[in-house]
C-alpha cells in the first residue's frame, strides 16, 4: 500500500482526503469493514479545497450505492466473474454439480453476461444498478445472437434459455457477490412463463435428412489424412452419431460416461430368411450422474448392435497398430485412446457445426438424434410410458416436446366414422381440392332404361 503523506478527515471521519507519496493528486478514501480494506477514488486535482468538494460528491455516490446494497470498492466485473467461475469449477471437481451445468455456467458468463455488461457500459460491479437487467431479455434475443459464437444467429434464443440465464445472474449476486461484500443488490429479474416454445430447440431428423447424414458420414470418415488421430476421431464421431440415433441418449451420457462394460450384445429377430441372418441388438446401460437429470440407471435395448460391434473391432485394431495398451472393459466407448479420457465437448459441437453446414442442415444439433429416436418410437406406436422410461423423461414432458407424430398418416384413425363404401383417396391440400362433378348419363343408357321399364310393365 502506498504511503499516506497528507490526511484530512471529513464528515466526522466517514471519509478522508489523502495524498499518497509520489502521487501529486488528492484521493477520497473510506474504510469498508466487510472487506477490511480501503476504497479510494482520485479527486483529479492538486488543489485541496477542490479535492474536499469532490470528496463530498464522491461520498454521496457511495452512500446511495450502500443504500442499494452495493460497495464502494471498484471490483472489475470480469475479475468477479472469473473468481466465481473458479469456485464453480471447484464444485464440479468435487462432484457437487454436473459437467453440463458447469459447462453452461462457463459459456454463459464468459459470453453473454460480459457482453451485456459491456453493452451497458459497466466496468465495475458497483456500476450495476438494481434494475440493470430489466431489458436483458430484449438484448439477448435481438442483439446477442450476432455477437455470440456458434449457432445462435441461426436458431435464435429461446425464452426458457433467457429464464435460465436470468436465474444464474440473480444467484451470482445473491449467493456470491453479496456474502463477500462486493455487491448487496438483489437485481430485478423478470422471468417469462414459458408454456410452449415457439421454436423447436431440438428438431428430429426427417428420414431423408438422416439418409443424407449417414451417407456423408461414411464418406467423410474415410477422407484422406496423414494423421492417424484424425482418422480415429472421424470414425469415432461417425459411430457415435449413428449409435445415438438408435439409443436416444443425451450427448453427455455417451460422450463422457458410457463404457464398454455397460454394453451387452444380444441376438434379435431374423432379418433375412434367405441366409438366416439375425439382427444384433445392443443393451446399453446409461449410468446416472450426480447433478444431472439422470435420477437412476436405465438400460435401453437398441438397434445399434452392429454399429457398436464394428466400432469395437476398429478400436481394438487401432490400439494394437499404434502401440496403445489393450482395450479394457472400463474404457470409454467414445474416449480418446491417447489419454483414455473423454474428448472435449467443444470438439463434438464444432465437428457437427462443420458437418451440418456441409449437409445444409443447420437447424439440427447433437440433441436431434435424441429427438429422432423418441419421435420414431412414438410414431411406431410404442407405449408412451415405455418410451418415457427409455428416454428418462416424464410422460408430460415427453408429450409436450417430442410428440411430433405425422397426423396426416393417422387421419383414418382420427376419423373412424364411416359414411358408406367409398374409395379412400390420397390427401390433397385444401387449396388444390376440386370437387368431383357428377357425370351426365348417356342418352343411349336412358333409352335402354325406359325400354326395360316398359317391358317390366
Amino acid at each position: 500500500m502506498a504511503q499516506v503523506v497528507e490526511r484530512y478527515p471529513l464528515l466526522g471521519g466517514e471519509i478522508e482526503v489523502v495524498r499518497f507519496a509520489h502521487r501529486p493528486t488528492y484521493y477520497t478514501r473510506t474504510y469498508v469493514p466487510v472487506e477490511r480494506r480501503y476504497a479510494s477514488k482520485s479527486c483529479r486535482t492538486t488543489d485541496l479545497d477542490i479535492a474536499k468538494e469532490r470528496a463530498i460528491q464522491t461520498w454521496r455516490l457511495w452512500r446511495n450505492l450502500a443504500e442499494d446494497g452495493g460497495s464502494p470498492l471498484g471490483t472489475p466485473i470480469e475479475e468477479a466473474v472469473f473468481a466465481y467461475l473458479k469456485e464453480q469449477e471447484q464444485r464440479f471437481a468435487a462432484g457437487d454439480i454436473g459437467e453440463s451445468t458447469w459447462r453452461g455456467f462457463k459459456s454463459f458468463f464468459v459470453n453473454a453476461f460480459i457482453l451485456y455488461c459491456r453493452h451497458k457500459g459497466w466496468k465495475f460491479v458497483r456500476d450495476i444498478p438494481r434494475n440493470g437487467f430489466v431489458d436483458y431479455r430484449m438484448w439477448r434475443k435481438s442483439l446477442s445472437p450476432n455477437l455470440i459464437p456458434r449457432s445462435q444467429a441461426v436458431v435464435g434464443v429461446k425464452d426458457s434459455t433467457v429464464n435460465r440465464e436470468l436465474t444464474a445472474i440473480r444467484a451470482f449476486f445473491v449467493k456470491y457477490l453479496a456474502p463477500r461484500g462486493i455487491s448487496g443488490i438483489d437485481p430485478v429479474i423478470k422471468r417469462m412463463e414459458v408454456m410452449e416454445e415457439t421454436f423447436e430447440a431440438n428438431p428430429p431428423f426427417s428420414p431423408a435428412e438422416w439418409d443424407r447424414t449417414w451417407r456423408l458420414l461414411a464418406e467423410w470418415s474415410y477422407r484422406p489424412t496423414n494423421k492417424q488421430s484424425v482418422a480415429y476421431w472421424r470414425m469415432c464421431f461417425r459411430r457415435y452419431l449413428i449409435a445415438a440415433r438408435w439409443i436416444g441418449n443425451r450427448p453427455s451420457e455417451l460422450v463422457a460416461r458410457l463404457r464398454w462394460e455397460d454394453i451387452q450384445f444380444q441376438p434379435g429377430k431374423v432379418i433375412s430368411e434367405a441366409d438366416g441372418k439375425v439382427e444384433l441388438l445392443a443393451l446399453v446401460t446409461i449410468r446416472k450422474a450426480k447433478g444431472t437429470k439422470n435420477k437412476v440407471d436405465r438400460t435401453v435395448p437398441s438397434h445399434a448392435g452392429e454399429h457398436l460391434q464394428q466400432w469395437l473391432e476398429y478400436v481394438r485394431d487401432y490400439r494394437q497398430r499404434n502401440g496403445f495398451r489393450p482395450l479394457l472393459p472400463t474404457d470409454l466407448v467414445f474416449g480418446n485412446p491417447a489419454t483414455n479420457k473423454p474428448y472435449p465437448y467443444s470438439m463434438w459441437s464444432k465437428c457437427w457445426d462443420n458437418l451440418r453446414k456441409e449437409l445444409g442442415l443447420e437447424h439440427l444439433n447433437l440433441y436431434s438424434t435424441r429427438s429422432t429416436y423418441i419421435t420414431s418410437q412414438l410414431e411406431q406406436g410404442v407405449d408412451v410410458y415405455l418410451v418415457a422410461r427409455l428416454a428418462n423423461h416424464s410422460v408430460e414432458i415427453l408429450q409436450r416436446h417430442y410428440d411430433r407424430m405425422n397426423l396426416a398418416k393417422r387421419a383414418a384413425e382420427a376419423t373412424p366414422r364411416r359414411y358408406g363404401k367409398r374409395e379412400e383417396d390420397a390427401a390433397v391440400s385444401a387449396l388444390d381440392f376440386v370437387p368431383k362433378k357428377k357425370a351426365k348419363p348417356d342418352w343411349s343408357d336412358r333409352l335402354r332404361s325406359n325400354a326395360k321399364r316398359k317391358d317390366f310393365a
